[in-house]
């Protein structure tokens, strides 16, 4: 009856918590204040925006250009084989650094782009494998670009600045088709490209100056030192061991450290414990 009694009853220990739920817009101040995790906001949305736009304009450019929707298919389904890529990315990632890497996988996808938008719909195959090489590099900044984010963000905020940092993906879905939607009002479908290679070339520029080196991997692998002979120790170092002299009693038995002959030429600290 007594443990029945004290399960049923409320613990006077336990009270309600006193304080207040969180303001989520709190958390979009506390980001935008840290220049590194708006750094990796900007790394991932660069690689996003590619996404949207291959996903959605390059199937579109097939149609478009008469290749017909089988081809805008088997353009997709090419880009989504690439992804097997992350893992030759990754371990490059440890040897080269992921610094590097995000440079030059950015400037690769401003370049190619800046091809495929220049080729256009003259040849849209060569076009459409140029988007395929373009999404080989972005696989790179897929699988090092969240590096930026894990080193910069505090531990203890991880949760509330993840759900910041995450809202790359509604701007990558809504603000490059607006953009495209202007450019195309004055230029042709190859525009499209140009100008998503001009955000890719920001972010290379950008990433290239802000994003300290300490933020990525080391790729200096660590060198093992050799022990050292005792012909390269000075002489000074090198302490002959003699035989102990008797101790006196009451001290703990062993051997005296150092070239002392006797006793007596001893100091009074010796290998073991003080005298009692």
């Amino acid at each position: 009856a007594l443990f029945w009694f004290y399960r049923l009853s409320d613990n006077p220990m336990i009270a309600a918590g006193q304080s207040r739920a969180a303001n989520p817009l709190a958390n979009i101040g506390r980001f935008v204040r840290q220049p590194r995790l708006r750094l990796a906001w900007l790394i991932a949305f660069g690689r996003s925006c590619y996404w949207t736009t291959f996903f959605v304009y390059g199937p579109l450019f097939m149609v478009i250009t008469g290749q017909g929707e089988l081809a805008g298919g088997l353009l997709v389904s090419a880009g989504n084989a690439l992804l097997f890529a992350a893992i030759f990315w990754g371990r490059a990632g440890k040897r080269f650094g992921a610094r590097e890497l995000i440079v030059l996988a950015f400037c690769c996808m401003a370049l190619v782009l800046w091809v495929a938008g220049a080729v256009g719909e003259a040849v849209p195959l060569l076009t459409a494998g140029l988007l395929l090489c373009g999404a080989f590099f972005t696989i790179a900044v897929d699988a090092l670009g969240s590096t930026a984010f894990m080193r910069a963000v505090r531990s203890y905020e991880r949760p509330q600045m993840a759900a910041v940092y995450r809202t790359y993906l509604d701007f990558s879905e809504l603000t490059p088709p607006l953009v495209y939607s202007v450019v195309l009002t004055f230029f042709g479908l190859g525009s499209v490209f140009v100008t998503l290679g001009c955000l890719t070339a920001a972010c290379a520029i950008v990433t290239w100056v802000y994003l300290p080196k300490s933020m990525c991997c080391d790729r200096r692998p660590a060198r093992m030192e050799a022990p050292m002979a005792d012909s390269d120790l000075p002489a000074a170092a090198i302490l002959p061991i003699v035989p102990a002299s008797p101790v006196p009693r009451g001290t703990k038995e062993g051997m005296r450290c150092g070239p002392w002959p006797n006793a007596a030429a001893a100091p009074a600290t010796v290998c073991g414990s003080p005298p009692r």
